[in-house]
């Protein structure tokens, strides 16, 4: 039998003798870490044995579904440094498995290159004509295969004799844009002698609690609802003053809330309102320990709604995480702030999309009660395609309608 083991302070030292011994084609079986004998038994160090074959055809048949070759190891190509000696005092960190995991990231990075250079291909057979379009629409933060797909519609709508008319090509694509835009309407009162609960969660610094204060001014001015606010933001420093600030202006009921098992008793207290606003602490999306406290929260006491917040402002890496990591509370809304503040409005589709939920309002500055409106597709699609310093032009402002 041809098996041979070859020991080394690390899986790359042990490795590279065995590639020095048998060549590229051999054959590892099996790896292990070992702890070498220092004098009288003492002061062992720890090692990396492999056991290997010169060839597939020298390795038994019961082993042959277990064994890796060299080849697919990273390392047949390497050249051969000097190495330390086998008793280095080095310890053993890593393994054939990392390797091979470092070779599929390596993979992985090229099928994203291939996938690039794809849709660069893709976007050179474009007509002439619709290039700069394109290249607009990724500015205004559209993903590429997105706006690729829109490209390749307007040119199949139009078809080459209509590309020249600008006006043409941007109606065109606002009336694709705007069916892609899911919209659930405003908030609407359900139950008849008990209020309907909506709840708004997001980020930190996603403006949720100016947008408490504009749906519930709006609400009343404009509806004659009758509101009351609950606030289980008891983390940020000041959270509780501004809402209770606004609730003073209005002239409307507040209640604090410290944990789930308080907040059916406040919506008790609050019974006699129409409309019930919440306002949740800002979470980083990453913190799941606080998501899941919020969960809790509306497990004790269920929103009729769930609004998510998103800042137009977030890059969409950013806006995906966000909506990954607040599903699990029952989002079933989405509602975009910050449209004034974005550098371009094209990441509104991936996230919702991402969200699978409808959208209920925008907001387009800070301003109490205007600077938000019931989201309207075809107004949106309008907004998503202009200069996003053009928004006021479009008269997305005013009170909300509930």
């Amino acid at each position: 039998m041809k098996l041979k083991t070859f020991q080394g302070s690390t899986m790359a030292e042990a490795l590279q003798r065995v590639k020095r011994e048998f060549g590229r084609d051999a054959v590892i079986l099996s790896t292990r870490t070992i702890s070498t004998r220092g004098a009288l038994g003492l002061g062992g160090k720890p090692c990396v044995e492999i056991t290997a074959a010169p060839d597939t055809a020298a390795v038994p048949k019961a082993l042959q579904g277990t064994s890796v070759g060299l080849r697919h190891t990273g390392l047949e190509n390497r050249p051969i440094r000097p190495q330390k000696s086998v008793h280095s005092s080095s310890p053993s960190s890593s393994s054939v498995d990392n390797i091979l995991f470092s070779e599929v990231g390596e993979l992985k990075g090229l099928v994203q290159s291939l996938v690039a250079q794809t849709r660069t291909s893709r976007a050179t057979q474009l007509p002439s004509n619709l290039h700069g379009t394109y290249h607009e629409l990724v500015q205004k933060a559209f993903a590429e295969d997105l706006a690729l797909q829109l490209i390749e519609k307007v040119h199949e709508s139009l078809g080459d004799a209509s590309l020249s008319d600008s006006t043409e090509v941007r109606g065109t694509l606002a009336s694709l844009i705007a069916p892609m835009l899911p919209i659930s309407g405003p908030i609407q009162l359900r139950r008849k002698g008990r209020p309907t609960v909506v709840a708004l969660v997001g980020p930190t610094g996603s403006g949720k609690t100016t947008t408490i204060a504009k749906l519930a001014a709006g609400a009343m001015l404009r509806d004659r609802t009758s509101v009351g606010l609950i606030t289980i933001d008891t983390y940020r420093i000041g959270a509780v003053d501004q809402l209770r600030t606004y609730a003073q202006i209005m002239e409307i009921p507040l209640e604090v809330v410290c944990a789930p098992e308080e907040l059916p008793d406040a919506l008790a207290r609050l019974g006699d309102c129409q409309l019930v606003l919440v306002d949740t602490a800002g979470r980083g999306q990453r913190d799941s320990a606080r998501i899941e406290d919020l969960r809790r929260f509306f497990v004790a006491a269920p929103p009729d709604e769930i609004h998510m917040v998103l800042s137009a402002g977030c890059s969409e890496q950013t806006l995906s995480d966000v909506v990954d990591r607040f599903k699990p509370v029952g989002v079933n809304r989405v509602l975009f702030t910050k449209l004034d503040e974005a550098i371009g409005l094209g990441i509104i589709l991936g996230a919702l999309k991402r969200a699978n939920a409808g959208l209920s309002y925008v907001t387009t500055g800070q301003d109490v009660p205007s600077d938000i409106a019931v989201a309207d597709a075809s107004t949106l699609a309008q907004m998503i395609l202009d200069d996003a310093r053009g928004l006021r032009s479009h008269n997305f402002t005013g009170p909300a309608a509930a």
